[in-house]
């Protein structure tokens, strides 16, 4: 009898590998239920499947208007944050993709308009901002004297694809060195012989810990995060990553674990923390996202760990690359947290307490902005109250609503 051969669970390299043989809309639908599954989850996979799936949307578009490719990409960014609506980086890559059409299309609009260069206003009211939208819905995707829609100024569609394309693979670039520019900054933050608490086991906190070690010497606590992280904590300390990474990103990517690297690594329970705190010198954590206030969102734990860091004046350095920065404000802050499997907080099998007591298991918290003292990301250090600025820098305002 032949050996029964078990199938893969899809995930990211699967969807990946699927991308050349779907459509753009079969692909959307199969992005759409991976991440409603949880096939596909964490930030960076998040980025590169939905970066890989608007690639391919530009590139197999037949539209004729600037106007339709970005209600297409709208269209299919709705469709993926309502399968997964806490993953915030879905959103924030569509937003960046819209921002790439804008910028290859706002040259060309501004010259066929006619309008004046800014040495031409010479009365004063002329500087003031006009009240209409940066980009008006009527100009896009038309021209002066060609409204078929095919060109935009001296553009023509295939050229603004062609440049959206090249910002694409640009932006793919940006996701794959994020965390190798957040770890060059190590050694501005991490000086000798300073005791370092962490928690989960993010290749991003890994890398910016392994950078600092080739030249200072310290010691890393290592919060467990039972009952979610645990064994991934593990994994990270003894291996060098968790079984999640290797999974969902490129095996290839090894990294050796901190013990090899020369760093002294203390696991502690989370019960530890705050007792702890006082012989830290500054706490690390990844960020799942970061929103516009200064706030983020991180795994169930990070925000007990951040109050305590508060209470004994320990600061507290979140590690987050811009692709995560969302322009949203944080209202409502239930709907950027999430719930996972009680069961492992309340086991089923013990009837007795399952028929009387409610478990809950959270899995992401939102950090609010005044327990962090900096962030730090692919573009160098920022404090909370800064992060406002980023968003401008990277997002347009027409975008901020999909």
């Amino acid at each position: 009898m032949p050996a029964q051969v078990m199938a893969a669970a899809p995930n990211l390299s699967s969807y990946l590998k699927s991308l050349k043989r779907h459509t753009a809309d079969t692909a959307a639908e199969q992005l759409a239920s991976l991440l409603k599954r949880h096939q596909i989850a964490g930030s960076r996979p998040c980025a590169i499947a939905t970066t890989h799936l608007f690639l391919k949307v530009v590139v197999e578009s037949k539209l004729k208007k600037i106007d339709d490719l970005i209600e297409r990409i709208r269209a299919l960014a709705r469709r993926l944050i309502h399968a997964q609506p806490r993953e915030l980086v879905v959103a924030n890559i569509a937003r960046r993709v819209l921002g790439l059409i804008r910028e290859v299309i706002e040259p060309a609009i501004k010259v066929d308009s006619g309008a004046p260069t800014p040495m031409a206003m010479t009365p004063m009211i002329s500087l003031l901002p006009a009240a209409e939208p940066r980009f008006p819905i009527h100009r896009i995707g038309e021209s002066s004297d060609d409204n078929t829609g095919t060109s935009v100024g001296p553009l023509s569609m295939r050229e603004i694809k062609e440049d959206v394309f090249n910002g694409l693979r640009e932006l793919l670039d940006e996701i794959d060195q994020a965390d190798e520019q957040i770890a060059a900054y190590a050694l501005e933050h991490i000086a000798p012989q300073e005791v370092i608490m962490t928690y989960t086991a993010s290749l991003t906190a890994q890398k910016f810990l392994l950078s600092a070690a080739k030249r200072r010497k310290f010691t890393v606590i290592h919060v467990e995060g039972y009952p979610n992280l645990h064994e991934d904590t593990y994994e990270a300390i003894v291996r060098g990553r968790n079984k999640t990474d290797e999974e969902s990103l490129d095996t290839d990517d090894r990294l050796k674990p901190l013990t090899a690297a020369g760093v002294n690594v203390i696991v502690v329970p989370d019960s530890a923390v705050f007792a702890l705190m006082p012989r830290v010198s500054k706490v690390i954590l990844p960020a799942h996202a970061v929103v516009s206030n200064g706030g983020f969102t991180a795994l169930a734990g990070s925000r007990v760990i951040a109050q305590a860091a508060k209470a004994h004046r320990v600061p507290v350095f979140v590690l987050g690359a811009v692709f995560k920065l969302s322009p949203i404000t944080p209202f409502d802050v239930e709907s950027l947290t999430e719930r996972g499997d009680a069961g492992k907080v309340n086991d089923y099998r013990d009837g007795g307490v399952v028929e009387y007591v409610e478990a809950v298991n959270p899995t992401l918290d939102y950090v609010p902005p005044e327990l962090t003292s900096l962030f730090i990301s692919n573009i160098g250090a920022h404090a909370p109250a800064f992060m406002y600025k980023i968003v401008d820098d990277h997002y347009y305002e027409e975008d901020t609503d999909l």
